[in-house]
């Protein structure tokens, strides 16, 4: 039974609340015990997360209305035309930049020097990223286009994205790309990020983490 789209975007929670342990990552040590039978590992983490006494209510706004927008907003026929505030309502509901985005310095982001709300900060961050051009002056929105909607195989555009001065653009990386193509085309690729990587790699497949 391969592994759904869904499925592998289900797969953060069980890892931050069955794998993780405070500070330390032992995905490999689960690798080592669910390789010979991912399947099964995979069917008990969805038995888990049914019966999971938890708030589900994040990972079900992400289903049922962050990735029909996204989908909508990185359509082929869409993603170049987006509008600077189309853009950052899109990258404001891609969990790698909204977790790199928080970690920004106010400073960076030209916010007062106070704690600031999250959501201001992805905005923020969003803008920010609006203006940035890669080093042959490509802008975000020919960045995205490329990556989802390219020629070529994805990985090979997901290289160039982050390593070629033609396309890499600071501060978006491969964890928030892999998302993005995954919530574009979904029916294809499954959202992939670090997170998710590691998610996948402790239910025992053979998954790379980073480049």
């Amino acid at each position: 039974m391969p592994v759904q789209p869904s499925e592998m975007g289900l797969c953060e929670v069980p890892y931050y609340k069955q794998v993780k342990d405070g500070n330390r990552h032992p995905y490999e040590e689960f690798f080592a015990r669910n390789s010979k039978n991912p399947e099964l590992a995979l069917r008990d983490a969805l038995e888990w997360w049914h019966e999971a006494d938890f708030d589900h209510s994040f990972e079900e706004r992400t289903i049922y209305e962050w990735s029909p927008r996204l989908r909508e907003l990185l359509a082929r026929d869409r993603i170049l035309k987006l509008t600077e505030q189309e853009f950052v309502d899109a990258v404001s509901r891609v969990h790698a930049i909204r977790d790199h985005a928080i970690k920004q310095e106010n400073e960076h982001l030209g916010l007062p020097d106070r704690p600031q709300a999250g959501d201001d900060k992805v905005e923020k961050f969003g803008e920010w990223l609006w203006r940035q051009r890669s080093r042959e002056g490509r802008t975000v929105l020919e960045l995205l286009n490329y990556v989802v909607w390219g020629n070529g195989s994805v990985s090979a555009r997901l290289w160039n994205a982050i390593r070629s001065d033609d396309w890499a653009i600071p501060h978006i990386g491969l964890s928030s790309l892999g998302e993005i193509v995954g919530w574009a085309r979904p029916d294809e690729f499954p959202p992939r990020n670090m997170r998710t990587s590691k998610g996948l790699r402790a239910l025992g497949y053979n998954v790379r983490i980073g480049v």
